[in-house]
């Protein structure tokens, strides 16, 4: 019988400290005006792009996640420096293309990336 008491004693006394845990916790989050955690109303949006008319992207954003407006045309924040060179337009004076790495090579007479093929046979 006495195993009986301690264990109902024990049982009380750990619901007892978890009833005054449980209440120092609610007691502080009340002074502090704090919300418990989770219920700040943050959400993530998916990663998701929407393609605009003039070819940009705008991602979502805000509390409900909507989709950003599209710049309208004209008034986009464009960086204006200078002319615009097509990649692959740079060719030299033997046709070879070097923003794509290929340099002319006398010995083979032809354009090649030094890296994949040597020059010298």
């Amino acid at each position: 019988m006495n195993k009986k008491i301690a264990s109902e004693v024990a049982v009380g006394i750990i619901l007892l400290v978890a009833v005054a845990i449980g209440g120092v916790f609610y007691w502080q989050n009340k002074i502090n005006g704090q919300q418990p955690a989770g219920d700040d109303h943050q959400r993530a949006c998916t990663e998701e792009a929407k393609i605009c008319p003039d070819g940009s992207s705008v991602g979502r954003t805000g509390p409900s996640c909507e989709f950003a407006p599209c710049p309208e045309n004209g008034k986009q924040d464009a960086v204006n420096n200078g002319p615009q060179q097509v990649v692959g337009n740079d060719r030299d004076e033997h046709g070879c293309i070097g923003s794509a790495g290929y340099v002319w090579c006398e010995e083979k007479q032809k354009c090649l990336r030094t890296w994949e093929e040597g020059c010298i046979s």
